[in-house]
């Protein structure tokens, strides 16, 4: 079942969300060190750890204050790694310059990096979760303003029932030339991809990273829609990773 995390686009701003694909097993890494500085600098050897991930401390002796608060730990007890190096972490949100002295013991907890090699990813935004109404276009020209929502004219070109077993071959967009023969889904407000580099994967850093141009934010006409985020394996095992709801904030500087 996919995560859920709600999204708010700014007009006129790019748009950039990096995630994070996190899995089972839990994985444990024996901690050696804890530095008494800030950012608070935690050694474990060969820890393997990406730059970025969500890890929470546990079990350490000594400086008990950096421990998670909860058992298993929950969202807030984690803290988001910036790796110094193969042995060495640092969170930057934790100042541990006043903490008890490190004694001994203690793991760095983390779920495990999904690995993302041949992987694509794909995300639609629609105004509300329903079935796909297509439309095909008889009559080619220039879309309006507003996202058609039956057959009829939009602009210069002209929409018409789409025939069974069509599919969406486009998104609609307003001022666009589109042509005969193309098929759009009323429902649909936006997509993202990793074809048209919208949606970016970064197999070496685990990252998948969603980004919206300024230019594309500041057309968006709609104020609220739901989206939900495909991820899909070399072999077609597609995996719903993340959905939520989408809604659109006005800029104040133009």
């Amino acid at each position: 079942m996919a995560n859920t995390q709600d999204f708010v686009i700014t007009q006129g701003k790019t748009f950039s969300q990096v995630l994070r694909w996190e899995a089972p097993p839990i994985l444990y890494k024996p901690i050696t060190l804890i530095s008494k500085v800030a950012p608070v600098l935690i050694n474990a050897a060969s820890h393997g750890i990406p730059s970025g991930w969500r890890v929470a401390v546990v079990s350490v002796l000594g400086m008990t204050e950096i421990n998670a608060k909860n058992t298993p730990p929950r969202n807030t007890d984690y803290h988001q790694a910036t790796v110094v190096d193969p042995n060495t972490i640092a969170l930057n949100d934790v100042n541990a310059s006043g903490y008890t002295a490190y004694s001994s013991g203690g793991y760095l907890q983390l779920n495990t990096p999904v690995d993302l090699t041949g992987f694509i990813a794909r995300m639609t935004i629609k105004d509300r979760i329903a079935a796909p109404s297509l439309l095909t276009c008889t009559t080619g020209g220039t879309t309006g303003l507003t996202l058609p929502t039956a057959a009829g004219s939009d602009g210069t070109a002209v929409w018409s029932a789409a025939p069974a077993g069509s599919s969406r071959s486009i998104t609609w967009t307003p001022s666009t030339v589109v042509t005969v023969g193309q098929v759009i889904d009323t429902h649909e407000l936006l997509r993202l991809d990793t074809t048209t580099a919208r949606i970016a994967i970064d197999t070496v850093n685990y990252t998948i990273t969603l980004t919206i141009d300024a230019a594309t934010t500041a057309a968006i006409s709609w104020t609220t829609g739901v989206y939900d985020l495909e991820m899909v394996s070399a072999t077609n095992v597609v995996t719903g990773l993340l959905s939520g709801n989408i809604s659109i904030s006005q800029e104040v500087t133009t």
